[in-house]
Parts: structure tokens; sequence; C-alpha cells
């Protein structure tokens, strides 16, 4: 894939060189991006999801953690009404675990109430 091509598919979507990260899978590339002192964590893409959303999907712990420790938003819905708690699967207990600590232990308390 050229890289004007490249730049073309991201700018159309929004996403940032993080969301294609976490998207991705890529974890190292991720927390490299997240350590950078200008790091965008609550940048969103064309749908409204934040790097945050594609980490908890992923099941991505670490990322999650870096993400959250930099200021994610937990609480950002995206354009299908999602919050990152809600993309969790059922394999992802740890990371649904995980936001609700964190929710429980900042100062996003809304994230600590509801049928989790």
């Amino acid at each position: 894939m050229s890289q004007s091509r490249w730049k073309a598919q991201t700018k159309k979507t929004d996403e940032s060189a993080l969301h294609l990260a976490a998207a991705a899978g890529h974890t190292d590339t991720a927390l490299a991006l997240v350590t950078h002192k200008d790091a965008a964590v609550n940048v969103q893409d064309a749908d409204d999801q934040e790097p945050v959303h594609h980490a908890v999907r992923k099941g991505d712990m670490k990322l999650f953690t870096a993400l959250a420790e930099r200021g994610a938003t937990l609480k950002t819905t995206n354009s299908y009404g999602w919050k990152p708690v809600s993309t969790t699967t059922c394999s992802n207990v740890n990371v649904r675990y995980g936001l609700i600590l964190h929710a429980r232990y900042t100062s996003q308390p809304h994230m600590a109430t509801g049928p989790y």
C-alpha cells in the first residue's frame, strides 16, 4: 500500500497512529505513542471511538492501563452508543475488572455503576 493511500485512508476515518496501533493489537507501538509527551489519548475517530475503545475491545490491559493513567476518558460514548466497558467481551474479564476498579478509585464514578 502506498504512503499516499494510507494517508488518505486515515484522513477519511480520522484515525490517529494510536488508533491504528491499538486496533491492530500492536501494544508496543501503541505504548510508545502513548508515552510521548504530546500524546492525544482522547482523540476520536470518525465513529467517535478513542484509542481506549480499541484497547478494551482487544483485551489489552497493559495499553488500557497506560491510557487510563494518561487521562483517557472512560465515559466517552462512540457513535454506536458504546462506552469502552461496553466493548469488552466475556473473555476480557481482566479488562472489565480493571475498568471498574479504575472508575472506583478515580474521578469517574459513573463507570462503577451498572450491570457489569
